[in-house]
């Protein structure tokens, strides 16, 4: 049966009114470049009909003849860790995803976006979207607690690409330079003169915090300094309760870099609180870039993860890889900035 547009005119209709084939029809509507040769006439006179008709094509069925479904799925967690509030609230994914949307919006592609817990995982769903060509290739943000998924999803064949949180069995990811990130952060505050400087950690044991913790580390080692480093969850509340305890038991902290701006805005609450000055008796450095940080009393140093970039990036590889037969791996490191603010200051005598 030859597809109905929205407003149940058929391509039949439209053939018999034009005097043309169906096919003549069909191929007029799939655009020039999947047309054998027409003549513009009869192609003026096929779009003329259909405009005086108000017919518009069954998507379903073009895509249907393509193979494709031009939507590109996004898998997400539900929940997140260092976010109060649901996860689209978390300001870092609203500008990725912002970014991603205007992105495969410019080349006709929807999101499909799909919140994954242990069930979802478990279930093999993800390989679905995929199989039932729901989606022609898939976004992956920290989504998956079990490597395997992504080999796994390797073995579909499908264009896949892991964006903003690195996953060590990808072969294709588009990531922030969180170990650099790190590194430069701590060098900047060694560069201020500090010498005791506390590290927050996320503590969530997956690899986004190695990579920044192993970039303070480093930092330390080269400075021949020993490290401190404290477990703040990535929470504010983590972030208050790791202070308490430097400003207790460690009064030779001069300055406390935490692995996000979240732990950074309650290190900062104590510190007030105890009657410390910031930046003079303590300087505070948090990561991520949020605007949070930039309305903070002091204003906080940080490091901006590159989101827009990614979103662009991300669209951009994924598209290419979803038309090439056999596309190069896409693999890239996207350098973090630091951001420096009033909350860091040279190192009090």
């Amino acid at each position: 049966m030859p597809p109905r547009g929205s407003n149940s005119i058929t391509v039949r209709d439209i053939a018999a009114r034009a005097g043309v084939s169906v096919s003549t029809v069909s191929r007029v509507l799939s655009g020039p470049e999947k047309s054998a040769p027409i003549s513009e006439e009869t192609r003026k006179r096929v779009i003329e009909i259909c405009e005086s008709l108000k017919f518009l094509p069954d998507v379903h069925y073009a895509r249907l003849q393509e193979r494709k479904s031009y939507i590109a799925a996004l898998l997400i967690p539900r929940t997140r860790p260092d976010s109060p509030g649901p996860f689209f609230s978390d300001e870092t994914i609203g500008l990725f995803m912002s970014t991603l949307e205007e992105s495969l919006c410019d080349h006709d592609y929807s999101i499909l976006i799909q919140g994954v817990d242990e069930d979802f995982e478990e279930s093999g769903r993800q390989q679905v979207i995929l199989r039932n060509n729901t989606a022609d290739g898939l976004l992956i943000w920290d989504a998956f607690k079990n490597p395997q998924t992504l080999v796994d999803l390797k073995e579909e064949n499908r264009p896949s690409i892991c964006v903003a949180f690195p996953y060590e069995t990808a072969g294709n990811y588009i990531v922030p330079d969180n170990r650099q990130g790190a590194l430069d952060m701590t060098r900047h505050l060694l560069e201020l003169g500090h010498r005791r400087i506390a590290y927050l950690s996320g503590g969530m044991g997956e690899l986004v915090d190695d990579l920044r913790e192993g970039g303070y580390r480093s930092a330390m080692k080269e400075a021949g300094l020993e490290p401190l480093e404290f477990v703040g969850n990535y929470t504010v509340r983590g972030g208050r309760r790791c202070a308490e305890e430097i400003l207790a038991n460690h009064p030779e902290v001069t300055a406390v870099f935490a692995a996000n701006d979240m732990m950074a805005l309650g290190a900062l609450d104590v510190a007030r609180s105890a009657g410390r000055r910031v930046p003079d008796d303590l300087s505070i450095a948090g990561f991520d870039g949020t605007t949070h940080s930039e309305l903070a009393a002091p204003s906080l140093t940080t490091g901006r993860l590159p989101m827009a970039e990614t979103g662009r990036l991300a669209a951009e590889h994924l598209l290419r890889m979803i038309e090439e037969k056999d596309p190069e791996p896409v693999q890239l490191t996207l350098p973090i900035e630091i951001i420096p603010r009033a909350s860091t200051g040279p190192a009090p005598k």
